[in-house]
């Protein structure tokens, strides 16, 4: 079952206004857009990294409308998450509010001789943190996984935003997790594919996440999200009858 769609990299040119008008239009408990926060954030605008300001302003979509508004935290932000004396209050203060919160962490974050230390921080930090739930990447069939928790998820990717299709390379969803996300070269001329592998597993839950097929010379194209969005619609359709849409 596919539950949601993120679309990623809110930048300090996308119109709030038509962000509003989108999550309205296919339903806001079904569209997730996102912001990221890496290094470089709070000095000049750097594309899909906005000034902090944007990011406070996105995240106030969530709490005046209801819409579903992701951070995704990258470079110092991530690395934040895994600091041995815990994260600090400038994290939480960033990452309270918002829906989910997606740590964008390196490989190596989880080598063998930090597993376990790597694991204590991100369930004390999802433990701690003021939003729904926690992404992490992974790059794996689902096992082993490193961090179980009620409040983790997981988003397979190997694309890290480069728009790289590799469809053939995800795995099933496990039995084991409650919801999945994909991502890896999903946009408008994609996404039925996508949605293929969705119809393929209804018993699963699961989100398809997107950034580089849906953004035009650096920015977020709202065309191609919307044309994104249609075909979500098409795929309600093809739902056996009675079931609707999580």
């Amino acid at each position: 079952m596919l539950d949601f769609l993120t679309f990623a990299g809110i930048d300090r040119q996308t119109p709030m206004k038509e962000l509003l008008s989108i999550a309205q239009s296919y339903g806001k408990a079904h569209v997730e857009f996102s912001v990221l926060v890496g290094s470089h954030s709070g000095e000049s605008d750097h594309g899909i990294f906005p000034p902090l300001h944007v990011v406070r302003a996105v995240k106030s979509l969530q709490r005046d409308y209801g819409m579903q508004i992701a951070i995704h935290l990258c470079g110092r932000y991530s690395r934040m998450v895994m600091q041995d004396n815990g994260s600090p209050d400038e994290l939480y203060d960033l990452c309270n509010g918002f829906s989910r919160v997606q740590v964008n962490l390196h490989g190596d974050s989880f080598n063998p001789g930090r597993v376990a230390v790597a694991a204590q921080a991100v369930k004390r930090f999802a433990d701690t943190v003021g939003c729904q739930r926690v992404i992490l990447q992974h790059r794996s069939p689902w096992t082993p996984i490193p961090v179980y928790h009620e409040k983790v998820e997981y988003l397979f990717d190997r694309s890290e935003g480069g728009g790289r299709a590799a469809f053939e390379e995800w795995p099933a969803p496990s039995p084991l997790l409650s919801r999945m996300g994909y991502a890896g070269g999903i946009g408008p001329e994609t996404i039925e594919k996508a949605i293929d592998f969705a119809l393929a597993y209804p018993d699963s839950n699961l989100w398809f996440d997107m950034e580089g097929q849906i953004r035009y010379a650096g920015w977020l194209d709202l065309g191609a999200v919307e044309a994104v969005c249609e075909t979500y619609k098409v795929y309600a359709e093809r739902l056996p009858k009675g079931e609707t849409i999580q």
